[in-house]
């Protein structure tokens, strides 16, 4: 609907004019006089104004110039309404801003027409107003939105995060220069690749099915996550990986920043193993003066004690009882032989001393050797010690190192062995080593002993927890022989366990490489 203010000081023309709008879809409201036109178009906005020129007080001309002179009104068409022929008046009104005029007397068609053609008019412009308003306001959001895209872009490109965007399946569609400097990975060799480009191998597949499930579900995923750079360095990073979503909850793209933590995770890990080292020196040096303080002593203190006796005339010993104590003492003597053999080999591992210089060896030459030596041990208990090794099997290793192993082990195996009991020494099998992939011997020995109860078993290669226990005949050990055994086994990158352990009997497995693919260096 049409809202025409109409300002005329004569009855007679308003009622006039009036009834020619009768039919016409418009609100008409009437003023006398200056100040009521004024007050009416304040309060409310009329579409067009319809000004007699000659009005008490202020003029139309001068209430013209007012209502172009206000923001408010300057947009309204004014049609003045005037006496024939009065040319000056309607240059005046021109002049001051009016649209048009009609001559009084009125023709009705011709009024009808001249309003209805300023008022089209009129819309038409506050169409095209609001249009340039909305495009003013359009130009401005795409100012705003490209000037932040450009500091966003300029903030992406120095960043020293790296930045990647991909399509909402992981296709590659951008990564920034830290990427590039990262990675090693140009713009162009990622475009198109997934993610992938710089998987490691390190996480399994769950923890990638976590990743892309949390972030297909609209959520941010975070985390520490291993990588490959293009010359296939390993390295850590901490990602913050997101989808970018659409209005209506749906994304089309995933943007993942992630900063290096390479250096910050090997000073943690170092952390830890010098914590590690500092446990293990800890209860390496509980475990020396473990040693000093009771297994040390008591054999000293035997030899003390039955020397003191056989040198003292008093005691009138017989023949029977001087062999007693020299049996004792050469118990005790033999006892303190292996006990500081076994001491002095571990002192000079844990120092540095022992050289590793590993070298091709028969196996058969090396197992057979050790049963040799305690072949009296086993013979004392009526022991039966079988080998089966093949004449042809080869390790490559450091052959004093394995020796200490083997007579380690088969000494245990005597130990806990029960008088007329049995021992089987042999190799088990080949295996290729999940560390090196180089071949690997798998050589046990087995006994049929005491066995050997299963929380000493989770403990048994720990030096802060291992003991020694007396064997069938009250055989006394140092708890040092598994310990160096584990830390021989090591330098060849090979394995030793307690394969399985029942009231029959213990089997222990350890694996020795069959070729060459270690270097001659310092044991620890």
């Amino acid at each position: 609907m049409m809202n025409i203010l109409l300002v005329e000081d004569n009855d007679l023309q308003l009622k006039l004019i009036n009834e020619y709008f009768r039919n016409l879809d418009a609100e008409v409201i009437c003023a006398k006089n200056a100040f009521e036109a004024w007050q009416s178009a304040n309060k409310q906005i009329p579409d067009l104004i319809l000004l007699d020129i000659m009005m008490p007080g202020m003029s139309g001309i001068e209430l013209c110039k007012k209502f172009k002179a206000s923001n408010k009104f300057s947009d309204i068409p004014i049609i003045f309404l005037t006496a024939l022929g009065n040319k000056k008046d309607i240059i005046t009104g021109l002049q001051a801003g009016a649209a048009d005029y009609i001559a009084k007397p009125f023709d009705q068609q011709e009024l009808m027409a001249r309003i209805m053609v300023h008022y089209e008019l009129k819309k038409s412009k506050d169409i095209i107003l609001a249009q340039n308003n909305a495009l003013k306001l359009e130009l401005e959001r795409r100012r705003i939105a490209e000037e932040n895209f450009r500091l966003f872009f300029q903030a992406v490109s120095s960043s020293p995060a790296m930045v990647i965007i991909t399509d909402k399946d992981g296709i590659i569609e951008y990564v920034n220069p830290a990427f590039t400097e990262i990675t090693g990975y140009r713009l162009d060799e990622a475009q198109g690749k997934t993610s992938n480009l710089l998987k490691s191998d390190y996480h399994n597949d769950a923890f990638f099915s976590n990743m892309w499930d949390t972030i297909t579900n609209g959520l941010e995923w975070t985390g520490e996550i291993c990588n490959k750079k293009k010359n296939g360095e390993i390295f850590w990073e901490y990602a913050s990986i997101a989808p970018l979503k659409n209005d209506d909850g749906s994304f089309s793209h995933i943007v993942s920043v992630m900063i290096d933590i390479t250096e910050n995770k090997n000073s943690t890990d170092k952390i830890k193993k010098y914590n590690i080292e500092l446990q293990e020196l800890n209860a390496t040096k509980d475990k020396f003066f473990s040693i000093i303080a009771h297994d040390l002593r008591n054999p000293l203190s035997v030899l003390m004690t039955s020397t003191e006796i056989l040198a003292n005339p008093e005691y009138e010993l017989n023949a029977a009882e001087t062999q007693d104590f020299s049996v004792e003492i050469h118990k005790s003597s033999k006892r303190l032989y292996y006990l500081l053999e076994n001491l002095l080999t571990w002192a000079r591992s844990q120092t540095g001393r022992i050289e590793f210089t590993p070298n091709y060896h028969l196996a058969k030459e090396l197992i057979e050797s050790s049963i040799s030596i305690l072949a009296p041990n086993a013979s004392a208990k009526n022991i039966l010690i079988v080998a089966d090794i093949p004449d042809d099997a080869v390790m490559y290793c450091d052959d004093n190192m394995i020796l200490t192993v083997l007579r380690n082990l088969i000494s245990n195996a005597i130990k806990f062995t029960p008088i007329n009991g049995s021992i089987e020494v042999k190799i088990d099998k080949i295996i290729t080593s999940p560390k090196n992939w180089n071949k690997y011997l798998q050589i046990s020995v087995t006994d049929s002993g005491i066995g050997i109860p299963e929380d000493v078993i989770n403990n048994i290669f720990k030096i802060d927890a291992c003991n020694s226990t007396l064997g069938t005949q009250n055989e006394k050990g140092t708890g040092l022989g598994l310990i160096i055994c584990k830390e021989f086994i090591d330098k060849h990158q090979g394995d030793i366990w307690v394969e399985n352990s029942t009231a029959t009997g213990t089997v222990f497995a350890f694996t020795v490489p069959m070729q060459s693919n270690l270097a001659p260096e310092i044991l620890l």
